[in-house]
């Protein structure tokens, strides 16, 4: 089945129109009885090549609503929190519901979108808490930066941290981590998991308006850096 009106959220409507761009076929998944809320969205097929895809809808918390109003009361607010946390936690649901899907031996991808946003505004500008580094962060670890205290100490490299939901031996079966970008909702850009036991083709989601980035090495020694992989468009 295809078409918005399958839908229950905004970012899933725009992730099956991002499908329908490409020509791919998406098929929303029914629970199992036994798995009733680890029930992923869609079946992807893609030219041959089927996959698991999980959206989860960034929406706005307590906190968002206060500085949302008090920004459009007052033109300012305060508040903060840890980088890639609200990532963090969508990656967490939805590795949860893709589980049951791993011994299929397909990709299984993660889509996420900011929609952090009321009819009075946003707390910040559109994709504030689904950017690069927040990703890096949630799949890979916290920024950890070192600095020397005494003076001529040589300073260690950036190193990522504690907070990662991703390992050679943790959520292996997640083949992507991907963004529908709010700022045209319809850019897709495509963070692949290094550590991947089922990796996800470059090949698919390969249009101008999709973007897929890799990481090379360890991750842990390059925090916050993504490298472009050409596609063929």
């Amino acid at each position: 089945m295809t078409g918005a009106e399958q839908s229950d959220t905004r970012s899933e409507c725009l992730f099956q129109r991002i499908c329908a761009r490409h020509g791919y076929q998406t098929t929303r998944l029914k629970p199992q009885s036994h798995f009733a809320r680890q029930c992923a969205d869609f079946l992807v097929s893609a030219n041959g090549l089927t996959f698991v895809v999980e959206v989860k809808e960034l929406t706005p918390n307590r906190d968002d609503l206060r500085q949302i109003r008090e920004m459009k009361e007052t033109g300012t607010t305060s508040g903060g929190g840890n980088i890639g946390a609200r990532a963090r936690e969508a990656i967490k649901e939805a590795s949860a519901q893709l589980r049951v899907y791993k011994s299929q031996n397909i990709p299984l991808v993660i889509a996420l979108y900011d929609n952090v946003r009321t009819a009075d505004g946003r707390v910040a500008y559109p994709m504030y808490y689904l950017q690069s580094h927040c990703i890096d962060a949630a799949m890979y670890g916290d920024l950890v930066a070192t600095v020397p205290i005494r003076p001529g100490t040589a300073r260690s490299a950036d190193r990522s941290g504690g907070g990662r939901s991703m390992t050679d031996r943790t959520k292996t079966y997640i083949s992507a981590v991907a963004v529908i970008s709010d700022w045209d909702d319809q850019s897709f850009l495509i963070y692949h998991n290094r550590f991947a036991g089922k990796q996800f083709p470059r090949t698919v989601f390969n249009d101008s308006k999709c973007y897929h980035f890799e990481k090379r090495g360890t991750p842990s020694t390059e925090p916050w850096k993504w490298y472009a992989v050409e596609t063929c468009n």
